[in-house]
């Protein structure tokens, strides 16, 4: 069997041994430098630039994890409530008892108009009635679709007219 002949290997290694042995100890120590810095630039830097970036940006994360963890657990409580057709009579009713535990019970008035409750306050606070508020639309699930408040000459106070739809009219 013949030989392959390699003219630029050959002549790589017949250049190698005829250096002194002190320029092939820094030819040497070159590559190790250089093979040192390739390994660093690939390998050691974007791991460190990964690592102190995912620890800037975990704090968010975090953040974000827990917001969207509440979010769930109020999307899940809010689908365990029945979602049921509710009688105009079981609405108007917890709408009075939330207007009583709110105290402004004594400051409105509830009509029922065909699928929607009207309600008019004369003179209410602006922050007890839109806590009110939220919280009874809340727990009936109905929907405001009208609605006119005017400022009071007394601050803070508001003269409202509002009217809700009971949950799910007004679906096909």
């Amino acid at each position: 069997m013949a030989q392959r002949s390699y003219p630029g290997l050959e002549q790589a290694f017949e250049k190698w041994r005829s250096l002194a042995p002190r320029e092939r100890r820094l030819i040497v120590a070159a590559l190790a430098i250089v093979f040192v810095a390739v390994v660093y630039l690939m390998f050691f830097e974007p791991a460190w630039k990964g690592r102190t970036s995912l620890l800037r940006d975990l704090p968010g994360m975090r953040a974000q994890l827990a917001k969207m963890e509440s979010l769930a657990l109020e999307a899940r409580d809010l689908g365990a409530v029945p979602d049921r057709l509710q009688s105009q009579s079981a609405i108007r009713g917890q709408l009075e008892r939330s207007l009583q535990a709110a105290g402004l019970q004594a400051l409105a008035t509830i009509e029922v108009r065909g699928d929607r409750i009207e309600l008019r306050f004369a003179r209410v606070g602006f922050g007890a009635w839109l806590d009110w508020l939220e919280l009874a639309i809340r727990e009936t699930r109905a929907r405001v679709v009208d609605l006119s408040a005017n400022r009071d000459p007394s601050p803070g106070f508001v003269a409202v007219r509002m009217a809700i739809e009971l949950p799910g009219a007004g679906k096909p």
